[in-house]
């Protein structure tokens, strides 16, 4: 891993190293990197070289050579020394050390290449101190030549999580309604000139696209504009299934119009399910109940009041 920010790390074993840098990443990872990198090697029997990050700013960097040495929860002290160029002071060359002279154990002492000596404190702040100190430069006697590569994952909060999951919903349904309102149509008019497959069963697929992913993405029905959206998806697969009533002779036409308008029907219930049953089977952790009957349970009941309520109303009001 090519780096410039190296930390040298004493009287500690591997195990206390990475628990060491997992709980630093913890404590100050970047909400917008989902892994921090490390390059592990050792100098010694207790002494190891650690290539750090080089996504890691200056200032973190500065608090990590502060947090080898004196880690949260490990009751321990061990021996921290940092290398990198601090692009903060000019690019220069630094060797970076925790003063055991200072009071202050919060700061990190810097000491660049033209032996200029300055404090970093938690505030982010540099203070020059006019005293003599001469850079330590990097020297190992026997470099090493294998690093082991130590990735650290962040550790996803509820609200990350909440907030990836709600990314990846918008995604889902801005491609899926793009798709049903753009394809259905289109396919439709394709079939209509060319006669690719029966009208019937296009409704048939449609109408079970749609409701495998209302039931699927339940949580669009916590947001009015999607609701909407969904309903003109729906109508849309109605007025297919209209159409196809009226230029071919169904098999049973109170089937062809109920498939047609399980969808639309679909729709209150959804959004009444997704404020009880579903938070509840989730609650319970009952993924079963979630992924596979709750959807056939959403069709059949969907297909069942098409069936017994929306056509009869569809045809009292001389739709069909």
């Amino acid at each position: 891993m090519e780096t410039d920010k190296i930390i040298i790390i004493k009287n500690c074993t591997k195990r206390e190293l990475k628990r060491v840098l997992r709980d630093w990443c913890a404590l100050y990872e970047s909400k917008s990197r989902a892994e921090t990198v490390f390059d592990i090697a050792e100098i010694s029997a207790d002494a190891f070289i650690v290539k750090v990050d080089k996504r890691i700013d200056d200032g973190l960097f500065f608090f990590l050579v502060n947090y080898c040495a004196y880690p949260i929860g490990l009751h321990k002290v061990f021996e921290a020394e940092g290398y990198a160029t601090i692009r903060t002071l000019q690019g220069k060359q630094a060797y970076v050390f925790n003063n055991k002279l200072d009071p202050e154990g919060d700061n990190v002492w810097i000491i660049t290449q033209d032996n200029e000596t300055h404090r970093f404190d938690f505030r982010g702040e540099y203070q020059k101190k006019e005293v003599k100190n001469e850079y330590k430069p990097l020297r190992i006697d026997q470099p090493p030549t294998k690093h082991e590569r130590f990735v650290v994952e962040k550790r996803m909060t509820k609200a990350d999580e909440e907030e990836k999951s709600n990314r990846r919903l918008e995604k889902r349904f801005r491609i899926f309604s793009t798709a049903l309102l753009v394809g259905i149509p289109l396919a439709f008019l394709l079939n209509s000139y060319f006669s690719l497959f029966n009208g019937q069963g296009f409704i048939f697929a449609c109408s079970a696209i749609i409701l495998l992913w209302f039931t699927g993405d339940y949580k669009i029905f916590n947001d009015a504009k999607k609701i909407y959206l969904c309903v003109a998806i729906s109508l849309i697969c109605i007025v297919l299934g209209i159409i196809v009533y009226n230029n071919y002779v169904p098999v049973c036409e109170n089937s062809l119009l109920a498939i047609a308008a399980a969808p639309l029907v679909s729709v209150p219930l959804m959004w009444l399910a997704n404020r009880s049953v579903m938070n509840w089977a989730w609650v319970k952790r009952d993924v079963d109940f979630q992924s596979r009957l709750f959807p056939f349970l959403v069709m059949i009941a969907s297909g069942v009041l098409a069936w017994h309520v929306f056509v009869p109303i569809m045809r009292w009001l001389g739709i069909v």
